[in-house]
């Protein structure tokens, strides 16, 4: 085996990730507002469903998560003088989506437009489902 790696789970936390010993990293997060009907700490509202709305302060945290860890791996043996970062979000924001912000305890809203039923996000790995 030539990785390392972890599919932790916890409430609406999905995630595989692997580190090579080629140096890539490869990480697959899970959404939080696209999972809440497996949390206990944040049910979802009884009209709730999956992908329909991409939360601006998640997606921020997340993306400042994968900025400081590729910056931090790059200073170490690990890393290198040139360092590549490719960040790809699951094909269901190609949809039309509803962004939401939220401040103070998470609420429900309304979608502003977005299909029905869309496929929940990263469902290429059925680990994580």
């Amino acid at each position: 085996m030539d990785w390392i790696g972890q599919e932790p789970e916890w409430e609406q936390y999905l995630e595989l990730w692997r580190f090579y010993q080629s140096g890539q990293f490869v990480d697959f997060m899970g959404l939080d507002e696209d999972w809440r009907d497996q949390s206990k700490l944040w049910p979802p509202p009884g009209d709730w469903k999956p992908c329909l709305f991409l939360d601006v302060e998640e997606t921020v945290f997340q993306l400042t998560e994968i900025f400081e860890f590729a910056a931090r791996l790059s200073l170490t043996e690990a890393g290198d003088e040139i360092t590549n970062l490719k960040v790809a979000t699951p094909p269901r924001y190609l949809l039309p989506v509803s962004l939401r912000a939220t401040v103070g305890p998470p609420s429900p809203a309304k979608p502003v437009s977005g299909p029905a039923a869309l496929p929940r996000s990263l469902q290429a790995f059925p680990r994580l489902l």
